[in-house]
């Protein structure tokens, strides 16, 4: 097991973050068993992207590409049959849930569909950014009309495009 984010099996991760959260990557040889300890208040899931393995108490089968939502409890179990014919790989991701709204445009994950927008008038400076820019903008538009911009912020208007 690599430990990437937080701690587990007695070591700490390098990476430190503001939230409690784990991340591991796992590689699980035939006929290994293994049952991973994690926070009862976690919510975590397994992402498979290489064989297969069998998760949870019901020892369901995960293959390469799919994922499997643990419910809740102290533990995560995941095993690979003695017959498969080669080693698992798997990404074990788990955190507390942050209960907080999710606005989401691009790459850009905020909180609310206002405080999305400074970030987009940042990239319009990036190449082919352009064709994003209008929809950027009538995003702005919308945010505005409901009130959702952040105290503080500072709309900046779009400089005047050459040729235009």
């Amino acid at each position: 097991m690599r430990l990437i984010a937080g701690e587990a099996l007695g070591g700490k991760a390098v990476i430190e973050t503001r939230t409690p959260v784990l991340l591991q990557d796992w590689t699980l040889s035939p006929g290994a068993e293994v049952e991973i300890p994690v926070p009862a208040d976690f919510q975590v899931f397994a992402y498979v992207f290489e064989g297969a393995v069998r998760a949870g108490p019901d020892g369901r089968e995960v293959r390469d590409g799919q994922a499997a939502v643990f419910g809740s409890g102290d533990g995560v179990r995941l095993s690979v049959p003695k017959e498969a014919g080669g080693a698992a790989r798997l990404l074990l991701l788990g955190g507390v849930p942050l209960r907080e709204p999710v606005a989401r445009y691009g790459p850009f994950v905020m909180r609310s569909l206002g405080s999305t927008s400074p970030p987009h008038w940042d990239a319009r400076a990036s190449p082919g950014a352009s064709a994003r820019v209008a929809t950027a903008t009538s995003l702005v538009q919308r945010a505005r009309s409901r009130s959702e911009t952040p105290e503080g912020w500072r709309w900046r208007q779009p400089s005047p495009r050459r040729g235009a």
